[in-house]
């Protein structure tokens, strides 16, 4: 058959009909020896290392027929040194499309990239620059790559430093994904912060913000795990980013609407950092609109790692102090955890997934004194038990509790917070998102009855309600009394302008009559009456929690929403008691905030001021502690969100009775 072929190729056919020839028989299902043989006879018209003969358009229409020679005409590009034998190469990688032509030669670019110097990979550049990136992250695994994971984040890192103009951001993106979809994660521990820092300092330049912008993509919306890589890196981002938008020469369109749709998609990932969140709705209103297709939910999915399922088993999920493991797991967030400000009293806990709302429960604990040191000072000691003596919940509290009290940085050591974690119920050691209300009634209730120290917690902050019901008829009035840590308030649907307060006596105290279906049975009159039923606070809580219950359950769509009603809050919350002829004084000093739209979805954060300046005559100098980073706030900021915004919304208010 390759005799065939060479009769056919040197004779004096035009080029059409020798197409025409070379198509039947290359259709008539040679034999892979057969194949292998004309492919030789191909080659050898076109020597290695010589300029390309007149008919090199056919022999490479017949070459690009036969399986496995793509790799060939890649070698030659990568090592010849002929100008005119590299160009037609080079003309044949950027035409090809075939996903299972691209595998091999996917693999040598990299194992060149791992082995040659800097100086001698301009045509590799070249190929990332020029030739268009077949999605190679869908059919492609790291071991195929076979590289161990120092070569392949010294390949990473070198991506990360070639200028991203062209394709470079598609081929950089889809290794990112090999990396990820197998699992790498000290791979990318190794070489990612190189890569953040190179590809944002990339957005300088007109030609390789597109791309940039793939890379940052990828890994910014990728881990959404956890915000900390995206905060950590978000100021070398925006400050690149930022004065595009009133260059003289602005970004091409497409460009514009490409950032649009990344900073849509943070926005949507990301709630509950209200300082970043400015900004970026800052740069939104800038650029121009993304198509009224666009769906940020969608988008947003379709980006996420998958794969990163348990805080601490994904890629960033604890720092260098927990064990050998988390050694590979603690340098690319490195930035979000150890350079923050310090504040008197105050600490970051970093988020191991999906754990902001634990972290913000544990934030208001720590913040409410009384609390706080009783597990600090009861008798049992705070230190975790020495080897072979098994720790509780009590145990690694107290030494959370001890580690924040005495760290004197800006955020804990994750161990802490990852000891703690382990001696919860199951359904708080996923990384699914939590209800902060439910972890905090479950946590204060645990940690009471194993200590020993019921009384003791309640005396914090059990208040009393009292509900009496009086017959119409005989006068006679049934009284019950009931604890609570926490009033819950039912949000209405739509937008109300009283204060809290009144809201808390139309809700939840008060007088109701029971008439009609709910009449009251009278045992001393021996049947079903009208009755007054009254709801009052007959004692008063030295910590009062007021919960703001937002999340329904629609019975018709079958899901969990949450209702952002804005409610006029108060810092200052007067509660009635029933004994009482005033009503008694508290004054906030936190706030957890549930951002995002969604039951099922979203952040928490916490606004919170120290006790001891609430109390005082001072200023009262709010902060956000949001996870890992604490922050200085205006009071400006707290009041806005605690009135107006209707998507960060307020959920649980912690109060401290006024002297």
């Amino acid at each position: 058959m390759d005799h065939i072929m060479r009769a056919i190729l040197v004779s004096d056919r035009t080029d059409e009909e020798k197409k025409l020839c070379i198509d039947h028989i290359l259709a008539s299902s040679l034999t892979s020896e057969q194949a292998q043989k004309v492919a030789v006879m191909c080659w050898q018209m076109w020597p290695e290392g010589t300029e390309p003969p007149s008919n090199v358009h056919i022999l490479a229409h017949a070459l690009k027929h036969l399986p496995n020679q793509f790799i060939v005409c890649a070698r030659r590009y990568l090592n010849s040194s002929l100008t005119a034998e590299s160009d037609y190469c080079f003309q044949w990688m950027q035409e090809e499309s075939r996903h299972l032509e691209w595998v091999p030669v996917i693999k040598v670019l990299f194992l060149y990239l791992s082995m040659r110097p800097a100086d001698k990979l301009r045509r590799v550049h070249d190929v990332f620059h020029k030739c268009p990136c077949v999605p190679f992250s869908t059919f492609l695994v790291a071991k195929d790559l076979y590289m161990e994971s120092l070569k392949l984040a010294a390949v990473l890192m070198k991506c990360g430093r070639i200028p991203m103009r062209g394709h470079m951001g598609e081929w950089l993106k889809h290794y990112l994904l090999v990396l990820v979809q197998g699992e790498q994660w000290s791979v990318l521990v190794k070489g990612g912060t190189d890569v953040i820092l190179n590809v944002s300092e990339q957005l300088n330049s007109r030609d390789t913000v597109h791309g940039s912008l793939v890379v940052l993509e990828i890994i910014f919306l990728g881990y959404q795990e956890a915000p900390d890589v995206f905060i950590a890196f978000f100021s070398h981002f925006y400050d690149r980013i930022e004065p595009w938008l009133s260059a003289a020469e602005s970004l091409p369109e497409a460009t514009l609407i490409y950032l649009h749709g990344m900073l849509q998609g943070l926005l949507f990932a990301f709630p509950g950092h209200p300082l970043i969140q400015a900004k970026l709705i800052r740069l939104c209103k800038a650029l121009p609109p993304v198509p009224s297709s666009f769906d940020v939910e969608v988008y947003v999915d379709a980006l996420r790692w998958k794969n990163c399922k348990q805080g601490e088993q994904s890629p960033f999920g604890l720092d260098d102090t927990s064990s050998t493991a988390s050694e590979s797991t603690s340098d690319f967030s490195s930035t979000s955890s150890g350079g923050g400000a310090v504040y008197d009293g105050l600490i970051g806990l970093r988020n191991l997934g999906n754990t902001c709302y634990m972290n913000s429960v544990l934030q208001g604990l720590y913040l409410t004194p009384a609390f706080r040191s009783l597990f600090l000072s009861s008798v049992s000691s705070t230190k975790r038990p020495l080897n072979g003596t098994k720790s509780t919940l009590v145990s690694e509290f107290k030494a959370l509790l001890r580690h924040m009290n005495s760290a004197g940085k800006s955020s804990a050591d994750s161990i802490y917070i990852h000891r703690l974690r382990t001696k919860l119920a199951a359904e708080y050691q996923t990384s699914r998102q939590q209800d902060a209300s439910e972890f905090l009634h479950y946590l204060v209730d645990e940690l009471a009855t194993q200590s020993g120290q019921v009384e003791r917690v309640a005396r914090i902050f059990n208040g009393k309600i009292t509900r009496r019901i009086t017959c119409s008829r005989c006068g006679v009035a049934s009284t019950t009394d009931e604890d609570f840590i926490d009033l819950n308030v039912p949000m209405p649907s739509t937008p109300v302008t009283v204060p809290l307060t009144a809201l808390v006596q139309a809700t939840q105290l008060g007088t109701e009559q029971l008439t009609d279906a709910n009449a009251y049975y009278c045992e001393g009159c021996a049947d079903r009456v009208d009755a007054t039923k009254t709801t009052a606070v007959s004692q008063a809580p030295q910590h009062l929690i007021v919960t703001l219950s937002r999340f329904q359950y629609n019975l018709q769509r079958g899901v969990r929403e949450k209702i952002c009603t804005p409610v006029q809050i108060a810092q200052t919350f007067h509660l009635p008691v029933e004994s009482n002829a005033e009503p008694v004084d508290y004054d906030l000093y936190a706030a957890i905030i549930h951002a995002g739209s969604r039951a099922d979805y979203g952040h928490y954060y916490i606004f919170a001021r120290r006790l001891d300046e609430t109390q005082s005559q001072q200023p009262r100098q709010w902060f956000l502690l949001n996870d890992s980073r604490v922050s200085m706030v205006d009071e400006a900021l707290v009041n806005h969100t605690l009135t107006q915004s209707a998507s960060d919304t307020p959920y649980l208010l912690w109060y401290s009775r006024k002297p």
